[in-house]
């Protein structure tokens, strides 16, 4: 009885953890670009973006603004995924999971704004203050915490958290002509908590559960150099955004000793960034953009942590670096006073995650486990693909006699995951044939943004 009773309130136990959350993977920028222009121009920016956009593309951008803006949009999106020409719900019900945890539409607002602050003197017009917010709807944070053999997306789904940035941009070329410097930091919640199962004086099970929602500060540099009037360069490094889920779980008052369980994951991760990128103007209407990001995906240690000192170790994602060319194009039409855009861009996302497989299954020490003189194996459905990001977008804008500009922007990215056949099937049943992963990411979005002059 005892043993029956204990396994229901470890089960009540993960049932509360898993109602803290539903699907998503890591930040919303590193996966379709923040704002409505950079994400049109194949999510580049890196040397050109000049308004609260720069916050993410590159903090030091914000020192060209000259007046004060805020932008209120909104971002939507569909995931069609396949995996065995099925959608991905369909799949995980053969894993017992509702079909509501597979990737599908996705909503999120986005607020920025960029001021230059008001010093006078040899300080004038030198620092910019910016900051973006990108708010999915009806959540601070969600995940899914699944065993390493069923199929997940830690690359692709990552939409599903709060994220804030916060910089500052420095204007030196009154010192060193052409120079930008910016500072910034990215802002993610990180989930803590303890959940205590007891007997109470009734001999009925109680559960207590505590948690808090806190922020995790990632730094950002970046520095924009022009190198004449028609070239600028620019480079930004971004740190890791590693956003945790910690809950502890104590069964205590009972005749047997029960350990503590940790549910642990990584659910939204970004790994460290360096970017650069080199933008021309061959005239006043056109801009052309080239962009390379390189990204230290070897450092990812997966989703899932070990729920007991006991326990064995998940296996390795053994990720690896990858590096993404982009380019973008804009092209302005229209007098100054009313005018507008056409953009269109292209960017190409290698997959760090090697084939889904059977990995090394290790024990608690990280050691691979052997029975029998053989090594032994666990299933690892970590799905991704390569990306090919295609973008377009418009905008318009209109400075009335009041002082105010007025600015529409809109994009679409259709992002293609390519075809890939994995090393493992998706379910473990004798003869299956290996996995087969494609599908589409549409995603969309616009801003109206109002600057003071």
């Amino acid at each position: 009885m005892w043993c029956d009773r204990t396994g229901r309130a470890l089960g009540l136990a993960a049932a509360c953890v898993l109602a803290l959350a539903a699907p998503a993977h890591a930040t919303p920028p590193d996966v379709f670009g923040f704002g409505p222009r950079t994400s049109a121009m194949g999510m580049t920016g890196t040397a050109y973006a000049r308004d609260y956009e720069a916050v993410w593309a590159n903090p030091a951008g914000l020192a060209q603004a000259r007046v004060t803006g805020l932008s209120l949009g909104y971002v939507g999106g569909q995931y069609r995924l396949r995996l065995d020409g099925q959608d991905p719900a369909a799949a995980y019900r053969a894993y017992g999971i509702p079909d509501d945890v597979a990737p599908g539409a996705f909503h999120a607002a986005t607020i920025g704004f960029h001021l230059p602050l008001p010093f006078g003197g040899a300080l004038e017009d030198v620092f910019v203050l910016g900051a973006g917010f990108y708010t999915p709807r009806s959540t601070v944070l969600q995940t899914d915490v699944f065993f390493a053999e069923v199929p997940q997306f830690p690359v692709v789904n990552r939409v599903g958290a709060v994220h804030v940035h916060l910089a500052l941009g420095i204007d030196l070329g009154r010192w060193v002509p052409g120079l930008r410097l910016g500072f910034g930091a990215s802002a993610l919640a990180r989930l803590s908590g303890t959940l205590d199962v007891f007997l109470d004086e009734a001999d009925q099970f109680v559960s207590l559960t505590e948690t808090q929602v806190l922020s995790v500060f990632n730094p950002t540099v970046g520095a924009q150099l022009d190198l004449g009037e028609d070239w600028t360069l620019g480079v930004v490094f971004r740190d890791r955004v590693a956003a945790n889920i910690d809950i502890d779980i104590e069964v205590t008052n009972l005749p047997v000793e029960i350990p503590r369980i940790t549910v642990a994951a990584l659910p939204q991760y970004d790994p460290h960034t360096l970017a650069a990128e080199l933008a021309y103007r061959p005239t006043r209407c056109l801009l052309l953009a080239a962009h390379l990001s390189y990204r230290f995906w070897s450092d990812y240690p997966g989703v899932l942590s070990r729920a007991t000192d006991f326990s064995n170790q998940p296996p390795r994602p053994e990720f690896s670096d990858t590096i993404s060319p982009r380019v973008g194009v804009e092209w302005s039409l229209g007098a100054p006073r009313f005018g507008g855009a056409l953009r269109a861009g292209y960017a190409y996302e290698p997959t760090p995650a090697p084939p889904a497989r059977s990995a090394p299954a290790l024990d608690a020490e990280g050691n691979v486990r052997i029975d029998e003189g053989s090594a032994l194996t666990t299933p690892l459905r970590y799905v991704d693909a390569d990306r090919h990001v295609l973008s377009g977008g418009g905008g318009l804008h209109w400075a009335t006699e009041l002082g105010l500009d007025v600015r529409v922007d809109a994009f679409v990215q259709a992002q293609r995951w390519a075809a890939r056949r994995h090393a493992i099937a998706l379910l473990d049943a004798p003869d299956a044939p290996n996995l087969r992963s494609d599908g589409w990411i549409l995603v969309g979005g616009l801003a109206l943004t109002v600057e003071y002059r």
